[in-house]
């Protein structure tokens, strides 16, 4: 039995109490996909969106028997049914979810202090720093940051970044001058931790509890859930920083490779604080990139009259009679890509809005943040489709001569980052890869590449 299917057939179901349409109310509002199995995945999802609103210990125990009983009614009693109801019942939690209030005026005061903070003094500065670089990375724990010195930093976002560079200086051998050496690590992360409290405190923020080691991973999490971020997405990465509230506790992390990872933290930091410009993607009304281009061009108000725009094309021979002739036709007739500041895409699309719709990173949600193709997967698009924006830099690079036995790293296409043993080498058309480009959460465009040589270097 699905999902769907229960809900429906349960409605139907004669003299419900109230106890039992609310808890099934409930559990449909839980329900993402009706078309997948009403099983302990399920009812694991159910109570981990129970956890997250905070529903008390004694209601969701209430709500999960009312759902027990009303799937009994349709399907019988069987062991296995009792077994799984049984599991259910064993994660129910009493452990109370402390929420952050009203959320939405923190991120404003935190997105502020970001952009522009009210410059108080140097110490309020650092601290705000320590803060931010922490956030940027999903609640960085501060003894790391203690730490990090100029020769161990790792990747992060170019936020994160900017704050290392305006911290770093040539004569000092750690980016945050906390007294390092003159003080034990201990104390110098009670001392962070208090004066981040009180900086937070001075700007506007509110928390339901004193400060800690967990609370910027904590805000972290708030922030991503706002960002669109998957919950499973969300555990996979906060889960590395802290312990996760109950409710993400109840889901199974997604499996992220390093390069996801970051485009998360990247995603999670651009919707704090973004001024650069990123590629998005446009679906065209049955209309042209001119008419775009005419209609920005003409429109009063608009800060953009000129967009960055990629709409690649190929040639093809077309007979015309006894004639051939070259045409160019589009790689993807509806897609538009085009380049431009996060917060003038909706000035872009009040002016085109009749001619285009742009993806959202939940297209259900009409308030979702629209979604954003990273630089990577953008480069890598036109890398294997051998066409390029004006900001694409191309260069000659020597194919290596590939040799069973070689010790080798794939530096561009779906498998970047991999490094193995060559076992055989061969140049039949057979080593195909499937590459794929996410416009949306649920809409990815791919198609199969060859691992281009040029793309394998030789590790020495």
């Amino acid at each position: 039995m699905t999902t769907g299917d229960f809900i429906e057939k349960a409605k139907t179901l004669p003299n419900q109490d109230y106890i039992s349409e609310r808890a099934l109310a409930s559990f449909e509002n839980s329900v993402k996909n009706a078309s997948l199995s009403f099983d302990l995945t399920a009812l694991k999802s159910w109570i981990s969106d129970m956890l997250r609103i905070g529903r008390t210990y004694s209601t969701q125990k209430r709500y999960l028997g009312k759902i027990h009983a009303l799937y009994c009614a349709l399907n019988g009693k069987a062991s296995d049914t009792e077994k799984m109801f049984a599991i259910a019942t064993s994660l129910l939690s009493k452990e109370e979810k402390v929420k952050l209030p009203d959320f939405s005026e923190n991120i404003r005061l935190i997105r502020q202090a970001a952009r522009k903070p009210a410059y108080k003094n140097a110490s309020f500065l650092l601290y705000l720093r320590i803060f931010l670089y922490s956030l940027y990375n999903a609640g960085e724990d501060i003894r790391n940051i203690v730490s990090l010195t100029r020769n161990s930093l790792p990747e992060m976002c170019a936020q994160a970044q900017k704050i290392v560079d305006e911290s770093v200086l040539p004569q000092r051998k750690y980016v945050f001058a906390l007294e390092q050496g003159r003080k034990s690590d201990n104390v110098i992360v009670r001392e962070t931790l208090r004066k981040i409290g009180a900086v937070l405190t001075s700007i506007g923020i509110k928390l339901n509890k004193p400060f800690d080691e967990n609370t910027i991973a904590e805000i972290w999490i708030e922030v991503a859930r706002m960002a669109g971020i998957e919950d499973n997405v969300i555990a996979a990465v906060a889960g590395q920083n802290t312990e996760l509230p109950a409710y993400l506790r109840m889901i199974e992390p997604a499996v992220l490779t390093p390069e996801q990872r970051y485009d998360t933290l990247c995603a999670v930091a651009d919707y704090i604080h973004d001024t650069t410009e990123k590629w998005y993607v446009m679906n065209l009304r049955n209309n042209k990139p001119a008419d775009i281009e005419e209609r920005l061009a003409a429109a009063e108000g608009c800060p953009v009259k000129k967009l960055h725009t990629f709409y690649p094309c190929e040639k093809i021979v077309v007979k015309d009679g006894k004639k051939k002739r070259i045409e160019s036709r589009p790689v993807i007739r509806e897609i538009l890509f085009f380049k431009t500041r996060p917060e003038y895409v909706k000035p872009i699309f009040r002016a085109i809005g009749d001619l285009a719709w742009c993806f959202r990173a939940n297209p259900s949600d009409p308030d979702s943040p629209y979604s954003v193709v990273n630089s990577r997967q953008m480069e890598l698009f036109q890398i294997c489709i051998c066409q390029f924006s004006d900001d694409m830099e191309i260069s000659v690079v020597s194919a290596p001569e590939i040799m069973s036995g070689q010790k080798v790293r794939i530096t561009g296409g779906i498998m970047e980052g991999y490094e193995g043993i060559v076992i055989d080498s061969s140049t039949d058309g057979n080593n195909m890869r499937t590459f794929g480009l996410q416009l949306a959460n649920n809409s990815t465009l791919t198609w199969k590449v060859d691992i281009d040589e040029r793309f394998i270097e030789l590790i020495r």
